[in-house]
């Protein structure tokens, strides 16, 4: 665990990043083992249960503004939006379905939230730049078998109604979703109009896309810019 830490911290050091976004910190600020003294640090951590979620924001540059959460109460530490001269920039670590399915009204009812406090940021005329782990495969190339096993939209991460509420929200086709799953996120596709940057330019790439790596190459495209 702390040799994985120090990786991430010796990266973030050779790139010499402006900004920087982690997720899943799992700790306070007075529990991070790391030095981050050139960088305007913002944390928002889990304040329901230690060693839970989390995220914290690295920055070169100060911020006009920082806000946690979106909209709504958010003790699990989830989100960071902060505003730029020119941007704002919003970091999530969005919540999981769960086994079975278990928590996917929790999960519908942040994206709805998610929607309208993008909705909000994007009326400032101000560009959104949103970020994080998203938890959701939208197109059936960003996991390992999405064109190959009947069952994968019964996984979290990979429902018709997660990926269809994306889908139209970051612009795509929607050709992995029927009408019957056309959400409340249709309303704000002209409004958002949100680009899955990665897949702008690389529309079809599945090995070197993944974000979530198993030993077994069960391998999902989960995080996003």
């Amino acid at each position: 665990m702390y040799m994985y830490v120090y990786v991430r911290i010796y990266c973030i050091k050779v790139q010499q990043a402006d900004i920087v976004y982690l997720n899943e910190v799992r700790a306070t600020q007075e529990q991070s083992p790391c030095d981050f003294s050139n960088y305007h640090l913002i944390w928002n951590e889990c304040t329901e249960k230690k060693g839970y979620s989390g995220c914290c924001l690295l920055t070169k540059l100060r911020p006009l503004n920082v806000v946690k959460g979106i909209g709504c109460e958010d003790a699990q530490g989830r989100a960071i939006t902060a505003e730029f001269e020119k941007f704002y920039l919003v970091g999530t670590y969005v919540p999981n379905s769960g086994e079975k399915l278990k928590f996917a009204a929790r999960r519908a009812a942040w994206d709805q939230q998610m929607f309208k406090f993008l909705d909000q940021l994007q009326k400032t005329n101000k560009p959104v730049i949103w970020t994080g782990d998203l938890n959701v495969a939208i197109g059936d190339c960003d996991v390992y078998d999405g064109d190959t096993n009947p069952l994968r939209p019964t996984c979290a991460g990979f429902t018709p109604q997660e990926r269809s509420n994306f889908a139209f929200l970051l612009d795509r086709q929607k050709r992995h979703t029927s009408d019957h799953f056309i959400s409340f996120a249709y309303a704000f596709t002209q409004q958002l109009n949100m680009k899955d940057s990665y897949r702008q330019l690389h529309p079809n790439t599945r090995r070197e896309a993944y974000t979530f790596v198993s030993a077994k190459q069960k391998n999902i495209l989960l995080r996003f810019f």
